[in-house]
């Protein structure tokens, strides 16, 4: 617990201030959405994805002024929930807290820190910047349904080798390749080590090792493709795909996102989920001939953390 200025900060909360805590982080949300932000994270908490030190709270004789909360993921990464604060409180809580989570993010190794909000108010946007979280991306949600997806293996020049633990290593190249000139979040281009990037796309969701595969033309590495199952929401989701700089232009995203359809379909799921950078203009057009459409956009603040 830390004490500032007549008010103290405490992770985790007590057992009985967790769920007035929570209410307050997603009153930034209409009450319905905020009740099903709140009955989710309540479920982490259960489950042990969201662990009680990850919520923080800031009180003065015994009022609730304000609360954030982080969540740790794969791939020394963090999703941050800036602080919210209770009608009347000083702005110094949120500076407070926001300075408080960042040491809590360095202490657990954290490289990269990412907030995604659909709503930024001009306060919001002045705490996030005093606190080095800049603007990277406006992402847009997209959602494709099966109706759309090849009933059988699309035809292609290309070939998708299925990961294993023997092409790792190419795989990581072939990555880093595709970042190269990206229009998908270039302020994160080589922001971080190859090995965290992998570790994070693995920990979007099920792996299942076919669903991620290195794209290949006349035996060369072109490009690749990582899907996620998603079981619970019967959908799979389109962690990344990229072709390589100097092999774009040829109509082989297209081919690669059939074939992530395809694998969908063959999984028994009834939707493919992604994201994508507002500015990459090809990549949006490209999915929306494709079927996709947005249901949901947020802005990305991140900050980089650590070496």
């Amino acid at each position: 617990m830390a004490h500032n200025l007549g008010f103290s900060i405490a992770t985790p909360p007590g057992p009985d201030c967790l769920d007035e805590a929570l209410a307050l982080v997603f009153s930034r949300f209409d009450p319905e959405q905020a009740a099903e932000y709140e009955a989710i994270y309540r479920a982490a908490l259960r489950e042990g994805t969201l662990r009680p030190e990850w919520v923080l709270e800031a009180r003065h004789a015994g009022r609730l002024l304000g609360a954030a909360i982080y969540q740790l993921q794969p791939g020394r990464t963090a999703l941050v929930w800036p602080p919210r604060l209770a009608r009347k409180a000083p702005r110094r809580v949120a500076v407070s807290l926001m300075a408080t989570m960042v040491k809590c993010l360095k202490r657990n190794d954290i490289r990269l820190a990412t907030s995604l909000l659909n709503r930024v108010d001009p306060e919001e946007r002045q705490l996030l910047g005093i606190s080095q979280f800049k603007h990277i991306a406006e992402l847009i949600y997209l959602v494709g349904f099966r109706q759309d997806f090849p009933a059988s293996p699309p035809q292609t020049e290309l070939d998708f080798e299925a990961y294993s633990p023997q092409n790792h290593s190419r795989l990581a190249s072939v990555v880093q390749a595709t970042y190269e000139a990206s229009l998908d979040c270039p302020a994160l281009d080589k922001a971080r080590d190859i090995e965290d990037v992998l570790t994070g796309y693995r920990g979007a969701g099920r792996f299942v090792p076919d669903h991620w595969a290195i794209v290949r033309h006349q035996q060369k590495d072109v490009g690749c493709v990582l899907l996620a199952d998603h079981p619970q929401e019967d959908s799979c989701e389109l962690v990344y795909m990229g072709i390589t700089a100097p092999m774009r232009g040829r109509g082989w995203g297209r081919q690669v996102v059939r074939w992530a359809q395809w694998r969908t379909r063959e999984a028994g799921r009834s939707r493919l989920v992604l994201a994508v950078d507002a500015a990459n203009y090809p990549a949006v057009a490209l999915y929306t001939s494709l079927g996709f459409s947005a249901w949901d956009r947020r802005q990305c603040y991140a900050r980089l953390l650590g070496a």
